[in-house]
């Protein structure tokens, strides 16, 4: 009896399993995502909370489909190291997922969360099956505190956002910390934190992140009105502004539309603005595509706060067809800066009526970032794309179609006293927010702003756009740089302190705050408040990092000299740039600037005669506050860059440059130092400068800076052995006792002398230099098998592959790491075996 009653409640528990099962598979069926879990298996995690974990694990794979056009899913467990089970396109079914889940056994130890972030990066990668037109998710499942590397932990989160992905944490029991989840977690943090008492109620949010992360084509504007807001200026030709209808008609093709769906709009914009067409103008497909072959180009000025304004008052109302109830989202596409005063406060107005901005921007020299960061919504990593040219425009398809949708409708009437919606969005497009300029920048920066009334407000505006872009050239975040902002007039007051944003974008925007306070100018006071409360360990100050002041003024103090306070800022280790406005006025006192100014005024001071000019002099007050300490600060070889600029690297021959870059500010560039010297090639090679002539890193960027793209092929066979007999040569500048290094930089497919390429890396090799060789391959055409063999095995160490702005820095990086070799003296043996053991290198390849 006793059996047959066991027989018959494992029958029952099996069918109400399998109805579990079966409801959970419906749960989202035509969801498309890319999630990497992240799975603590520290010691703080026991056997049975680790199985509960696996059980969750589990049933999120049994509540979706599971496929290349459905979900694909990796998984990484983190303890002292993070370590990949799967990737998304290794286990690809949910028997095979399941099967590793279920082999897992919790190793125990530290717990490092960064290090779980930054395999999430890898995975999220073409090469391991990202797929470019889908949300990328990272869920990351922690009972703990980051406890290696914690204070990288914040940085890491906002890069792997930055992808941009979206990522949800999930806190598990009383040991957790709720400010660490914070940084980790997507904003709003209500959306994408859990808060879990204990692993027990992991299976009680399985449907709701399900619900979250099922993301349909078109879903995050399904039902929406939306406008486009299109730039057809004179700085947009003609091919341009085809490729930005192209654009927008994929987008269209990936919508919804129906009088009870999504309704589009179109705003056009150049000198003057018109309506194309109002969103309820047209109800299906066809008739948007036929109408936007009507638009056409007109050039002109770049009216873009009659636009913004258009947008607000004329599309999006009741007459023009706007929905009470529907969200309202916009989209600005530009390439240029506002010709018709700051767009900040209409941006602003649109946003107070609930309206999402989402602004494009093509990245051409007429592209105001600022005004462009200020135009989106928050948070600007999710509201703010950019592009290199308008062909790449078509790579944002998948990112606009991916939006998640918004957490509550956007209305328009009746007007309402409560703030939008904070709403998400994700993108899973390349990488579309450039990297800053300054990488891994490390200091304290404090701007000083002129409030005072002798300050028109146009050039107070210029003055923080001034400040924006500097901002945005900065690598913030809680470990990098930090900045804060204070302003004077009739008293010295902090705006922001240096503890306040960890995020570029949002600190660019806080300066777009600042008033205008049109007072006296109290210069004193600010020097004592600069002092006093803006270098503080309360207000942010970090002991043994540069304390970086940039102070910027048009008049003389108006409450005494400021010497005595200028010098104890100097003296307490404040470097303060001071640019000083000298036409503004008449009694002005040079003398003073003098003072502010740290010492040599040729470095630290900067007078202008108008606020018009102080984009002159953005590099190098850019370049001052940037504090970068080298990866490689002591190393010494000789190092030749071989860089590709045959035809076959037109388009990306700035990636080339920007690798080359990024690499020798990595260096140790001294002649006493490691030494860098440069073969372009294309059809033939050609010695750009030898290993003797650049000292510091500042020309070598220049001399970088200076190469030109020639087209042609690629020549890689004869571009190594001139490197080897016209640079690697003792009458040339090669020093015997150190290690000799070629760092090639290229689209990865030769194209002359194909068969010798190879021949000629491994003489190169193993000839009388010993030269260790890097491959760095960019783009989608590289060929990554004769990478691998023209790279010094073993080939992980030093073969790269970049498709992306972020994977090129991360392949320049390691490569400063690998050739940061000391001082070899010569031995008894030849020199090439001196070197070659110094440099530990293990080259198995032989000549036959």
């Amino acid at each position: 009896m006793c059996h047959r009653m066991r027989h018959m409640l494992l029958i029952w528990v099996g069918l109400v399993i399998g109805i579990v099962t079966a409801q959970q598979q419906t749960l989202c069926k035509d969801g498309r995502a890319d999630i990497i879990f992240l799975l603590d298996e520290s010691s703080s995690v026991t056997i049975s909370d680790f199985a509960k974990a696996q059980q969750f694990l589990k049933s999120f794979m049994e509540a979706v489909i599971i496929g290349q056009n459905d979900y694909q899913i990796g998984l990484v467990r983190f303890s002292d190291l993070a370590k990949t089970v799967f990737k998304l396109n290794t286990q690809t079914t949910k028997s095979e997922m399941v099967q590793a889940i279920d082999a897992l056994v919790p190793l125990g130890g530290a717990t490092n969360t960064s290090g779980a972030l930054r395999e999430a990066v890898t995975l999220l990668s073409p090469a391991n099956g990202n797929r470019g037109d889908v949300l990328d998710v990272v869920i990351i499942i922690t009972d703990g505190v980051d406890n290696v590397e914690e204070d990288r932990t914040a940085y890491e989160a906002s890069l792997t956002r930055m992808l941009p992905s979206r990522i949800f944490a999930i806190g598990v029991g009383p040991a957790i910390d709720i400010k660490e989840l914070n940084a980790l977690a997507t904003d709003p943090n209500d959306f994408h934190l859990y808060d879990l008492s204990d692993y027990t109620m992991l299976d009680s949010i399985v449907e709701d992140l399900v619900l979250k992360t099922c993301f349909q084509q078109g879903c995050g504007l399904e039902e929406s009105d939306i406008v486009l807001i299109l730039d057809i200026s004179g700085s947009i030709e003609i091919v341009q502004f085809e490729e930005t209808i192209s654009f927008i008609k994929s987008i269209v093709n990936d919508l919804d539309i129906g009088p009870t769906k999504s309704r589009l709009g179109l705003v056009t914009f150049a000198t003057d603005v018109n309506i194309k067409f109002t969103l309820d103008r047209y109800n299906n497909k066809a008739d948007i595509l036929a109408a936007l072959d009507t638009v056409t180009h007109s050039g002109g000025s770049t009216a873009t706060v009659q636009a913004l304004n258009t947008m607000r008052t004329r599309m999006f109302t009741l007459a023009a067809g706007d929905r009470p109830n529907h969200p309202n989202t916009a989209f600005i596409i530009t390439d240029g800066s506002s010709k018709d005063g700051n767009p900040s406060t209409e941006a602003r107005l649109s946003r107070e009526k609930g309206i999402q901005i989402y602004a494009i921007g093509i990245t051409t020299v007429e592209l105001n970032i600022a005004e462009l960061t200020d135009i989106a919504s928050d948070p600007k990593q999710q509201h703010l794309f950019f592009v290199d040219d308008f062909a790449e425009l078509a790579s944002l398809r998948g990112t606009i179609a991916c939006l998640p949708p918004l957490e509550e409708a956007n209305t328009i009437a009746p007007p309402s006293t409560e703030s939008p919606a904070s709403t998400p969005a994700m993108s899973t497009a390349t990488p579309t927010v450039q990297p800053p300029e300054c990488r891994r920048g490390r200091a304290d920066v404090v701007f000083v702003l002129d409030s005072s009334g002798s300050i028109s407000d146009p050039n107070f505006i210029l003055m923080k756009e001034f400040i924006q872009n500097i901002v945005l050239s900065l690598d913030i975040s809680n470990t990098t740089t930090r900045v804060g902002a204070m302003s004077f007039s009739d008293a010295a007051t902090q705006n922001f302190a240096l503890n306040q944003y960890f995020s570029r974008f949002d600190a660019a925007a806080a300066v777009g705050r600042i008033d205008h306070e049109k007072g006296s100018t109290a210069t004193v006071a600010a020097l004592r408040l600069l002092r006093e409360v803006m270098f503080t360990q309360e207000n942010g100050d970090r002991p043994n990092v540069p304390n970086i002041a940039i102070f910027i003024t048009d008049g003389s103090s108006k409450d005494g000299a400021p010497k005595e306070q200028a010098k104890l800022a100097h003296d307490a280790g404040i470097k303060i740039f001071c640019i000083a406005v000298e036409s503004q006025d008449q009694g002005i006192r040079p003398e003073e600037f003098a003072d502010i100014a740290s010492d040599p005024d040729s470095d630290y001071l900067f007078n202008i005669d108008t606020f018009d000019a102080l984009p002159e002099i953005k590099k190098g007050i850019s370049e001052g506050a940037c504090i970068r300490t080298p990866i490689c600060q002591d190393g010494v070889a000789d190092i030749t860059l071989l860089l590709d600029v045959s035809g076959s690297v037109e388009k990306v021959q700035s990636n080339v440059l920007l690798a080359a870059r990024a690499l020798v500010e990595d260096l140790n560039i001294r002649q006493d130092g490691q030494r860098v010297a440069s073969v372009s090639f294309s059809d033939e090679p050609k010695v750009e400068w030898l290993l003797t002539a650049h000292n510091d890193v500042n020309t070598l960027v220049d001399a970088i800076d200076s190469i030109e793209s020639v087209g042609g092929a690629t020549n890689i066979a004869h571009a190594i052995s001139t490197m080897e007999s016209q640079v690697f040569q003792k009458d040339k500048g090669d020093r015997s006792n150190v290690t000799n290094v070629a760092v090639l930089i290229t689209d990865g497919v030769s194209t002359v002398f194909e068969t010798q390429t190879i021949a000629q890396a491994i003489i190169a090799r193993r000839n009388g230099t010993g030269t260790l060789i890097f491959a760095l391959g960019i783009g989608p055409g590289v060929d990554e098998a004769q990478l691998r063999l023209i790279a010094t095995p073993p080939y992980q160490a030093h073969m790269f592959i970049a498709r992306d702005i972020n994977e090129l820095y991360d392949a320049t990086e390691s490569m400063a790491k690998h050739a940061c070799f000391k001082k070899v003296q010569p031995s008894s043996g030849s020199p090439s075996r001196t070197i070659r053991e110094a440099a530990n290198i293990d080259d198995r390849i032989s000549i036959s």
